[in-house]
């Protein structure tokens, strides 16, 4: 009885597995068929996604030419509108109104402490207005250009709200070395190393090839002599460090290879700017009307490398030996406010001693970056540094836009823009073919010709 029952239940259990089985069967082969004119639709669907992707993004530029178009329009506009007879009668009523509150008030003598508190408070307030309004406003604009702008404004080529630059630009400089600094934490020596042949090869092949290429040009058609053609080429081979790392670093471009080649650049054009300050007075003719010779020339160049080299071996060497050491003891005492205070005096103290073997502050604050980004204090000293860079860059950007002159841009329009043209073309070419030279693709070369081009001092 046992025997039957279980040959019964295996009988049901078979039966019961078998429509499962077809049905199963019956549904792969559903699922098989159903695949096929999924797997045939997909290509057509791909393409339809990408033709809408493209659709969208030529939308998407065509909406920000527009609004840039509107803007420059408008901006045209307002200041044709300034220039006119109606105008001039707005800006002398607001200026009447502004002289009127003003005896209402009665005087206020402003003392020079005052007075520098009233500044800084000028350049915040213009900073966060200017700044947003620039991001927001106009398409692909950068906080570099809103500081640009804000310092243009309150300048004194313009509002005059500011007149004395020069009493905030050392200190606006400091942020340029806090961004050298910072980009050597993120980098090291063995992979600065490794970004030789770029530095010295490509570097020095985008500085001849202008210097050659400006000098060629000023000799033919603005009929220049042959040593002030030469400083002029050298002085716009040059390109400002600061604003081009700031906007790579801002578009996230700065680990890009175009980023990477960019960087190599301007660190070979910060080791010529030595050789171009020792050519100036050598190039320039005596009281007798004599040009130096050769051989002076030649002997000048050979003492700036030599101390170039020296100072840069010897703060290397030295900052190996000593910041580990002097990190660790520092560290041990446990105080934040210490350890920041060597981190200032670490930076500071090398880009003196770089100003004074004849190289820039910059230079002298990236090397010390280089060494402190081989220990492990690295993160703690880029957190530390942060709050300075921001500020000081920002401070940095607004003294450089205070010496832009609207009147001297409207009275020389013409040349100023067929200059930047010349400038900006050339200037590609040359990034071009040097990028191409040293291994990088032609639109890498010309990104990197874009941010060293239109970023030129």
């Amino acid at each position: 009885a046992s025997g039957s029952a279980a040959a019964a239940g295996a009988a049901l259990l078979q039966a019961v597995e078998a429509p499962s089985s077809s049905s199963n069967g019956n549904g792969s082969v559903t699922g098989a068929a159903a695949a096929a004119p999924a797997a045939a639709a997909s290509p057509d669907s791909a393409s339809k996604a990408a033709e809408q992707a493209k659709r969208s993004q030529v939308q998407k530029a065509k909406a920000k030419l527009l609004k840039l178009a509107g803007g420059a329009v408008t901006v045209g506009l307002a200041f044709a509108f300034l220039q006119t007879a109606a105008g001039q009668s707005l800006i002398a009523a607001v200026q009447g109104l502004g002289a009127s509150v003003a005896d209402r008030i009665g005087p206020i003598h402003i003392g020079a402490a005052e007075r520098g508190l009233l500044e800084t408070i000028y350049l915040l307030l213009t900073s966060i207005v200017c700044v947003p309004a620039v991001c927001k406003l106009i398409p692909g604009g950068s906080p570099v250009l809103g500081y640009l702008i804000g310092g243009a404004l309150i300048g004194p080529h313009a509002l005059n709200i500011i007149s004395d630059v020069h009493a905030v630009q050392h200190l606006a400089e400091l942020g340029v070395v806090f961004l050298l600094f910072n980009i050597g934490l993120e980098l090291s020596l063995e992979r600065l190393q490794s970004m030789a042949k770029y530095v010295f090869g490509m570097g020095a092949a985008q500085v001849g090839l202008t210097v050659v290429g400006v000098a060629a040009f000023a000799l033919h058609f603005a009929g220049l002599p042959g040593p002030s053609a030469i400083i002029l080429g050298g002085a716009l081979a040059m390109s400002t460090t600061a604003v081009a790392i700031q906007v790579l670093e801002d578009r996230g471009e700065m680990g890009s290879r175009h980023g990477r080649a960019t960087f190599s650049v301007l660190l070979f054009q910060d080791l010529a700017v030595v050789v171009l300050l020792m050519l100036i007075p050598l190039l320039a003719p005596d009281p007798s009307g004599a040009s130096t010779g050769m051989a002076k020339i030649a002997k000048a160049l050979g003492i700036a490398a030599v101390k170039a080299v020296v100072c840069i071996v010897g703060i290397t060497a030295g900052g190996r030996l000593l910041i580990r050491p002097l990190y660790k003891k520092i560290s041990n005492l446990a105080n934040a406010e210490i350890f920041a205070a060597t981190t200032l005096l670490v930076v500071l103290g090398t880009s003196f001693m770089t100003q004074l073997a004849g190289l820039s502050l910059a230079l002298g604050a990236f090397l010390a970056g280089l060494l402190i980004a081989e220990t492990e204090y690295a993160l703690q000293v880029e957190s530390d540094i942060a709050p300075y860079k921001g500020l000081l860059m920002g401070l940095f950007f607004m003294t450089v836009g205070m010496q832009i002159s609207g009147s001297l841009f409207v009275a020389k329009w013409k040349t100023i823009i067929a200059a930047m043209v010349v400038l900006v073309g050339g200037k590609l070419a040359v990034m071009l073919a040097a990028g191409q030279m040293f291994g990088l693709s032609r639109l890498a070369s010309l990104r990197a010709g874009e941010a060293c081009a239109c970023r030129n001092s």
